[in-house]
């Protein structure tokens, strides 16, 4: 079940705007009975810089992932060829060394452009085979994102969303809405 729980009215999407949602968020949500918290979200600068920079945001506190979706549309929006957009998709969604390795390959012989953008990525953070075990709950492709997109058809804004799963906190970034607003509290920036 994906539930919003906290929204920030900011006057713009930056590095600073999303530190002090985090910490906020941190301060006025998180149960501190919870043992670790996973983020999975694109790769808005202003969230990796957040996550990079908070130490309770760092693992082993919590641990980011990002969409393979959003990976794969970034991949696809710099490389226009669909074989390499598959590949991207085939990279990030094996469970098998061999088959990772032999399509990093194919990739590299194919563009080795292309395989560099996607190096140049912690597949710790974007594929299955490297994540240690963080994604339990699934590979992180649109069926599983579909509350998410009803979350964010019945509301205005791009929320984050927690998924409850026994003892885990889940935080979950829906996709934008056009009329995105993000509103946290009523605490100054």
């Amino acid at each position: 079940m994906i539930l919003p729980v906290a929204y920030a009215l900011v006057d713009e999407e930056t590095n600073d705007s999303w530190k002090w949602f985090y910490q906020q968020f941190q301060e006025n949500v998180q149960d501190p009975r919870q043992r670790k918290l996973y983020v999975i979200s694109d790769r808005h600068a202003g969230i990796l810089h957040a996550m990079n920079n908070l130490e309770a945001w760092k693992e082993p506190h919590a641990h980011h992932r990002f969409y393979l979706r959003h990976v794969r549309s970034n991949f696809a929006s710099k490389f226009k060829n669909v074989t390499l957009k598959r590949m991207c998709w085939l990279l990030g969604s094996t469970t098998q060394e061999p088959k990772y390795e032999r399509l990093m390959r194919e990739l590299e012989a194919t563009n080795k452009a292309a395989s560099r953008y996607l190096k140049q990525i912690d597949k710790t953070k974007w594929t299955l085979l490297y994540d240690r075990g963080m994604r339990r709950w699934g590979n992180l492709m649109s069926q599983q994102r579909s509350p998410a997109k009803l979350l964010t058809s019945c509301f205005p804004c791009a929320a984050p969303a927690v998924d409850t799963n026994g003892s885990t906190l889940f935080l979950i970034f829906p996709p934008k809405h056009p009329f995105t607003t993000l509103f946290f509290l009523n605490i100054p920036f």
